[in-house]
């Protein structure tokens, strides 16, 4: 529960921050809209045509961007075993998460951020128990595009507990700031 309210808390800083009284117009909240597709660490790297699509609400504090919202996470593919074998647990690919990011520098001021942050998991995977994690992720973001609106974002993602057969995932992901 601690956990929730954590993410909560982040969100109502970014969407309430004060601006400074010579901030320069579009500096306040942004939105963040992206879509994007990501692999799964069990064993080794798994994908099944996984999806991520996300929304993110932006503020500019200082030199970095600070960044709260949510992702969907959903499988279009899946894998069949044969009856003589027994069913091995099934890796994390249907699920939702809320988010708290920094990125350093600014998308706005820099081609080339550094993304850190906190993201609470909830697995909605079928055939796996209902389960929520934190997670930590760190990652790169390319940004570019007219006042580099667009960002495409690679960030590894560590569960503090396995969801399925999961241990985290990479997500590599387009967003788009409006």
């Amino acid at each position: 529960m601690f956990r929730v309210w954590l993410v909560m808390l982040g969100v109502l800083f970014v969407t309430t921050a004060p601006q400074p009284a010579d901030a320069q117009p579009g500096s306040g909240p942004a939105l963040r809209l992206g879509v994007g597709t990501f692999l799964s660490r069990d064993g080794g790297w798994n994908y099944r045509e996984q999806v991520e699509v996300l929304a993110a609400i932006t503020q500019k504090v200082g030199s970095v961007d600070v960044e709260a919202g949510g992702s969907v996470y959903k499988s279009f593919g899946s894998f069949s075993y044969p009856a003589v074998f027994p069913r091995p647990p099934i890796a994390f690919h249907d699920g939702f998460a809320a988010r708290l990011h920094v990125r350093t520098p600014g998308a706005r001021t820099s081609a080339l951020s550094g993304i850190v942050g906190v993201e609470l998991f909830h697995n909605r995977t079928d055939g796996q128990p209902r389960t929520t994690t934190a997670a930590g992720s760190a990652g790169i973001g390319f940004n570019f595009g007219s006042a580099r609106s667009g960002s495409l974002d690679l960030r590894y993602v560590r569960f503090a507990e396995k969801l399925g057969s999961s241990t985290g995932i990479l997500p590599l992901t387009l967003t788009w700031r409006l």
